[in-house]
């Protein structure tokens, strides 16, 4: 049996409410969530009020930007096969809310198990 591996997306993904990976600019981001978006950071404003989750590679880390209580289910689905797919080295999570909550893993199992709790909303 061939094993083939799914390319990845590239340095910067975000995956919607409906779990497609989104790859575009900022601007490109505005234009797609339309007025509501108006004035603010898109990415911002997807993370925080859509519920968009932000995939990030930086060298051989990894900055997963989600906000728990508005994080969408496919959303986060497919974050999670992103995140075990690059297999990075450090997995930074980037939680938004009143503080924002930054937490580092050295694993992968560990990190997809605190986005999971933090989603529930088991601290």
């Amino acid at each position: 049996m061939i094993k083939t591996k799914r390319p990845l997306i590239g340095p910067e993904v975000i995956f919607d409410e409906h779990g497609n990976a989104l790859r575009m600019s900022r601007r490109g981001l505005a234009r797609r969530l339309g007025r509501q978006a108006a004035r603010r950071d898109p990415i911002d404003y997807a993370i925080q009020e859509i519920g968009f989750v932000r995939v990030q590679q930086t060298g051989t880390d990894l900055v997963v930007d989600f906000q728990p209580t508005t994080a969408r289910e496919l959303a986060v689905v497919a974050a999670f096969y992103e995140i075990a797919e690059r297999a990075p080295e450090t997995i930074v999570l980037v939680c938004r809310g009143q503080p924002d909550l930054f937490e580092i893993f050295h694993n992968v199992g560990s990190a997809l198990r605190r986005i999971e709790a933090l989603i529930k909303r088991d601290p």
